[in-house]
């Protein structure tokens, strides 16, 4: 009697859970389990907390991926007093659920709408096989230090400034360029190694539209009849953006700086 009783019992249970599971078996749910491995705790937690049909819950379901879902849903609250709003947390996450017959309305994290009309995403800069697009434009610094760099010059000092600091107006910046002087044969020689100087630089400042006047100074050590050196200024060249824009760099005899520039000093240990 007794083993009976126990047989039916476990009948009566099978049948039980085999009712259950065929509550949860809906049209798509061999195919949501086959691609997620928590779909099935999903599926249930979503039906019995949203108090909606399992088909229903496998919509919430599919709609909650597609707002980012990676983990299975562990908890469902609905807020008291509004039937049409739930609380979803999956993993790490708590998603507001706004729904209407069992049918999603809305969905939200964090203040954020995730679903139908998520935030668009950020627009990337379409690539470009351009590097002079990829290139950041050269600062006046650097282009002066290329200039000097690329005029075989030893560069002491650059002053870049405003021309209002010199009760000047221009729309460009002053320049200031100090250069040692580089020692030859003669002194005519060192004389047409800074005209030489002056006019690459100039060439390489040329396009620069930020510039207003560029000055050169060149040092260089002098001895005097008493067998004293001293370094001193012995050539400045002063050249204003318009006087500079003038010169076709192609046809251009550096010998001609004197003539051209607007201020010109040479010292007279220079004129042998």
């Amino acid at each position: 009697m007794k083993r009976l009783l126990s047989l039916f019992l476990a009948a009566c249970l099978a049948l039980s859970l085999s009712g259950c599971l065929a509550d949860y078996d809906t049209p798509k749910h061999a195919e949501l389990s086959e691609q997620y491995d928590f779909y099935a705790d999903s599926q249930s937690a979503l039906s019995s907390g949203m108090a909606i049909t399992p088909e229903q819950a496998d919509e919430v379901f599919i709609v909650l991926v597609s707002c980012g879902m990676e983990a299975k849903v562990t908890n469902v609250t609905r807020k008291a007093g509004d039937d049409g709003h739930c609380q979803v947390s999956a993993g790490l996450y708590v998603y507001d659920v706004y729904y209407t017959d069992g049918v999603v309305d809305r969905v939200e994290y964090n203040g954020e709408e995730l679903y139908p009309n998520p935030a668009p995403a950020p627009v990337e800069p379409a690539p470009t096989d351009d590097p002079a697009a990829l290139e950041t434009p050269a600062t006046l610094e650097q282009t002066v230090d290329d200039a000097i760099t690329a005029a075989n010059a030893e560069k002491e000092d650059v002053s870049i400034y405003d021309a209002a600091s010199v009760g000047e107006s221009s729309d460009g910046s002053f320049v200031d360029i100090y250069l040692s002087g580089k020692d030859n044969l003669t002194s005519n020689m060192v004389r047409k190694g800074m005209l030489l100087q002056a006019a690459d630089i100039l060439e390489s400042l040329q396009s620069r539209d930020d510039i207003g006047r560029v000055s050169l100074f060149w040092s260089f050590p002098l001895v005097d009849a008493y067998g004293n050196t001293s370094t001193e200024t012995v050539m400045k060249a002063t050249f204003y953006k318009d006087t500079i824009d003038k010169i076709n760099f192609d046809n251009f005899d550096y010998n001609n700086i004197p003539v051209i520039c607007d201020d010109f000093y040479q010292h007279a240990a220079l004129n042998g």
